[in-house]
């Protein structure tokens, strides 16, 4: 299944797609105080 998310899009768009890709890839979003950080889950 493919993703595509089309323009225009809002932040708040385009945020849930990279969450919803992310974890349909098996990664991890940790949210910090200075970064969003995406790892791969063990």
């Amino acid at each position: 299944m493919s993703y595509k998310l089309e323009k225009p899009y809002t932040e708040t768009e385009y945020a849930d797609f990279v969450v919803l890709h992310s974890h349909t890839n098996g990664r991890l979003i940790e949210e910090t105080d200075r970064k969003k950080i995406c790892n791969k889950y063990s």
